[in-house]
């Protein structure tokens, strides 16, 4: 096995101690400490696209690529109302050619036959 090239991102958090002082941070009320929250920068290339595996201690880890990542980025990531993915794309059952992912405020839809991608709240 070839070690990944000095300064590659091998999932490790570069924000050197902010990660540490955000553990302990509140919610605004006040009443615990906010859970830790990882975006797992590590892409897949496999020539054509770029593949991102976001993690979060309440929905796990779920790859999110093509244009399901390309809607997601433009929406602003699971800062939007979208939030984190829970789950991997899948085909919708009985529509040939469309494709969709949820997550955990929404849905992002991508129809093959025509290009369109199409993001929905709950």
């Amino acid at each position: 096995m070839v070690p990944p090239p000095a300064g590659a991102d091998q999932g490790g958090d570069r924000r050197g101690g902010h990660q540490d002082r955000l553990r302990g941070a509140r919610t605004p009320a006040g009443d615990s400490p906010a859970p830790p929250v990882k975006r797992s920068r590590k892409f897949v290339t496999d020539g054509r696209e770029q593949t991102q595996k976001p993690d979060s201690p309440q929905t796990g880890a779920h790859s999110v690529y093509g244009p399901f990542r390309e809607r997601w980025k433009s929406l602003g990531w699971e800062k939007s109302y979208l939030g984190y993915p829970i789950s991997e794309v899948g085909n919708l059952v009985g529509q040939d050619g469309v494709f969709g992912q949820d997550f955990q405020g929404g849905r992002i839809l991508y129809n093959e036959n025509d290009g369109t991608v199409n993001d929905y709240k709950r």
